[in-house]
């Protein structure tokens, strides 16, 4: 991070809205994203300006963001040095604009509920292991948590939709080029990302595969990743103190496997994303799954 964007990002940050710094969206990096408003911000030094091989390779690269909705802010390193507060007033505008565009309700959230449910509840009738609610809710829950830290569609459409493929019936009924017809590549591509691929392995293996998967991710769909098991964590220390440890005896795995899952899983998605916008709940359910557990 160059002096000048860290300028930026911490001047953003004090004013209280919630940015990412040095974001991966598949095809660049940027300097610093507002995912919630969907708006890059690039801070450019004078080649960006007055180099046209760099100017063309800057189309290149914004072609992308902007076939997924994205907008992209370039600022000069001058104008951050020398205007630093008009800059961030005028970014502060920007992104209050941004997020209004925003406030209409997608129809692709709408499609992906209506298939979510025909997976989970029309076509199977799932409930929530060891219990009488409909398993419809989990999904749901999954994009809840997401549209509190952006306002991507993809992304919370793809949290709706995460357990598609691997819950489907019967098995092999929804696949990722499905989702792609139905809905676009880069949804199927975070759903398939975050499937486990082989359900024959035995329980803990499958979650090890999985582990090992989350360092190659990228950053959208470990989002949806991170949701998923925030939604079940809570869920289960809401459990726990509700009926005590015997809710682990509902799990195909015992409870120090859970535990464990946890335990490895959190800390492996710290190190693959420091300054993931979930990490914090994360890392606080899994301390109080430790608590109510008595395990240290």
């Amino acid at each position: 991070m160059t002096k000048q964007v860290l300028l930026l990002f911490n001047a953003i940050t004090k004013s209280g809205i919630q940015v990412t710094p040095e974001y991966w969206d598949g095809h660049k990096h940027i300097d610093i994203a507002v995912l919630q408003a969907k708006l890059y911000i690039e801070v450019d030094g004078l080649q960006h300006i007055t180099d046209p091989k760099q100017i063309l390779a800057d189309f290149d690269r914004e072609h992308y963001s902007d076939e997924e909705g994205y907008r992209t802010i370039h600022i000069s390193n001058l104008a951050i040095e020398q205007h630093l507060n008009e800059v961030l007033q005028a970014i502060t505008k920007v992104i209050d604009l941004r997020a209004q565009e925003l406030l209409e309700y997608p129809d692709i959230l709408q499609r992906a509920t209506n298939f979510a449910i025909k997976v989970h509840e029309l076509d199977v009738k799932k409930k929530r292991k060891g219990k009488d609610i409909p398993y419809i809710t989990h999904p749901l829950s999954v994009g809840l948590i997401l549209s509190r830290i952006s306002h991507d569609e993809n992304i919370i459409a793809a949290g709706i939709l995460h357990d598609t493929i691997e819950d489907c019936e019967p098995y092999g009924s929804v696949t990722k080029d499905l989702l792609e017809k139905m809905f676009n590549k880069d949804i199927s591509r975070m759903v398939n990302d975050v499937t486990e691929q082989d359900k024959t392995l035995p329980w803990f293996e499958r979650k090890m595969e999985a582990l090992e998967h989350i360092k190659h991710m990228k950053q959208d769909s470990l989002l949806v990743k991170c949701a998923d098991v925030l939604q079940n964590l809570v869920e289960l220390n809401q459990d726990i103190r509700m009926e005590g440890l015997s809710v682990f005896e509902k799990f195909n795995a015992t409870k120090e496997e859970t535990i464990l899952r946890y335990q490895k899983l959190i800390p492996e998605i710290k190190n693959t994303w420091p300054d993931n916008p979930l990490l914090r709940d994360l890392e606080f359910g899994l301390s109080e799954l430790e608590m109510l557990s008595k395990i240290k």
